[in-house]
């Protein structure tokens, strides 16, 4: 029963976080700013999401921010400049 409490708390720490850098991700998300929201230590987040996600927390927030770019790119008339400083570079 420990296990699936210990799951359930890492997974809430990991839902926190995917929701705030969704919420900010045309800002400068980090690290530390989104482990404060996860309720856990920058190191230890960094480690449950790459555990749980399978990817690390900047290769998380690129990959967001290049999808995003490719909607916008595909049903915006939006110029390229306009949209890389809307997602945030």
């Amino acid at each position: 029963m420990r296990d699936l409490s210990t799951y359930a708390y890492h997974m809430s720490c990991i839902l926190r976080s995917l929701i705030y850098i969704e919420e900010h991700l045309h800002e400068n998300l980090e690290l530390e700013a989104i482990a404060k929201i996860a309720r856990i230590s920058p190191h230890y987040f960094h480690r449950l999401f790459r555990v749980y996600l399978n990817e690390t927390v900047a290769d998380y927030i690129k990959r967001l921010r290049l999808q995003r770019a490719a909607q916008h790119l595909q049903y915006s008339n939006s110029s390229i400049t306009d949209i890389a400083l809307d997602i945030g570079y």
